[in-house]
């Protein structure tokens, strides 16, 4: 993947003025470097350049007079990422890519590569594509501090710098004293997949707080008396049954920013009762009083009705919570899901004849009227349930 095969070069410098010293010796015209091949404008001879062609036209590929001409170049470094990252055959790879848009050059890009160094020596390098993109390239070992810069064939460059880079990392947990951090496993961010600047990050942070250094992560947790983690550790990020690796905790819900909303007063059991709730269940039915609500009928998990026939459930926001009205003697509402149901305070013969007595004055609870009885075949009662009745 290198760009410029040095040792191609000094051989082809070398044979030419090796051929002109004998040709100028023997009197005879050296030979023709437009005849020499090539692949970049830096195998040919000084005042030529390789016929690279252009974005429309195809070049010869050979060295033509004449210095090559510099581009006008410019790189979008956010554009550009290093990826450091295990693979499934357990090797760890560096790789780079550039997306559309990255490089702009004029008048076109024949000719111009992305290359990464190390130390001053050329690494790895790609060609620019015609939508200033770059194909994802591999450096011969899985660095992290790398230079790049966009180069074309006359050899004028300029730097990329402040480039994404994002490195994963794969190990277990450290839980024995002594023992070293291998993997390079540092407590840096909440944030997955996050991206930092390059070279720079582990050393300067983001840390637990903006600007430190990055922290190594501890053996065990650091808690509160409470039992409430502080600082979470290997042993946390090594079970996936143990607590949840983070740098900061996520915010609490504002109540000022959210007043009005859902909250849980009661939860129906799902098998035992032991605070004497109603079981769970579906197709219930709900009327409300002025100080809680009544609930009738539903289905249990296995479709049966969830209550004997005739009872319902009472609930009192301020007062003993649910209650349950045993089955009372007389005519009895089937068992039942799905029906409606409703609140009556008062009536009676009182209301039907002006209050010429005798006459009686119901206080009607709960009414329930159809749904479905226990073979789920519907039903159309209109039954009510009657507190009290006074007779005047």
């Amino acid at each position: 993947m290198s760009c410029f095969n040095e040792h191609r070069v000094l051989r082809t410098l070398q044979l030419a003025c090796l051929t002109a010293a004998i040709a100028a010796a023997a009197g005879c015209k050296g030979p023709d470097p437009s005849s020499f091949a090539c692949s970049s404008s830096q195998e040919c001879p000084g005042d030529y350049h390789c016929d690279l062609g252009t974005a429309s036209t195809t070049g010869s590929l050979k060295c033509v007079s004449g210095a090559p001409t510099p581009r006008t170049l410019a790189a979008d470094a956010t554009k550009f990422l290093l990826f450091k990252r295990p693979l499934t055959d357990g090797s760890v790879r560096t790789t780079v890519r550039a997306n559309i848009g990255a490089v702009t050059s004029t008048p076109d890009f024949v000719g111009v590569r992305v290359i990464s160094s190390q130390d001053g020596k050329d690494l790895a390098d790609a060609p620019v594509a015609a939508d200033g993109s770059v194909l994802e390239f591999q450096l011969p070992t899985a660095t992290a501090q790398v230079s790049l810069r966009v180069q074309d064939d006359s050899g004028h460059s300029i730097p990329v710098t402040g480039y994404s880079e994002q490195v994963e990392l794969g190990f277990v947990g450290k839980e024995v004293a002594g023992t070293t951090n291998g993997a390079a496993a540092y407590d840096v961010t909440n944030t997955n997949d996050a991206l930092f600047a390059p070279a720079a990050w582990i050393a300067s942070g983001p840390g637990p707080a903006t600007g430190n250094k990055a922290q190594e992560f501890t053996a065990t947790d650091v808690t509160q008396p409470s039992g409430a983690v502080v600082t979470s550790s290997y042993a946390s990020i090594a079970y996936t049954d143990y607590h949840s690796a983070a740098t900061t905790s996520p915010a609490a819900p504002s109540l000022t920013a959210t007043p009005l909303g859902w909250q849980s007063i009661s939860q129906f059991p799902t098998t035992a009762q032991p605070s004497g709730s109603p079981s769970a269940r579906t197709g219930t039915s709900l009327a409300s009083t002025g100080n809680g609500f009544f609930l009738f009928g539903g289905r249990d998990s296995t479709n049966a009705p969830a209550d004997p026939q005739g009872v319902f459930w009472q609930y009192e926001l301020f007062g003993a919570g649910w209650t349950s009205t045993a089955t009372a003697a007389g005519p009895l509402p089937s068992a039942r899901s799905g029906a409606a149901a409703g609140r009556q305070t008062t009536g009676g013969s009182c209301f039907l004849n002006n209050f010429t007595v005798p006459c009686a004055i119901d206080d009607l609870q709960i009414v329930v009227a159809g749904g479905a009885g226990p073979t789920g075949t519907p039903t159309n009662e209109l039954q009510l349930f009657h507190h009290t009745r006074t007779f005047t």
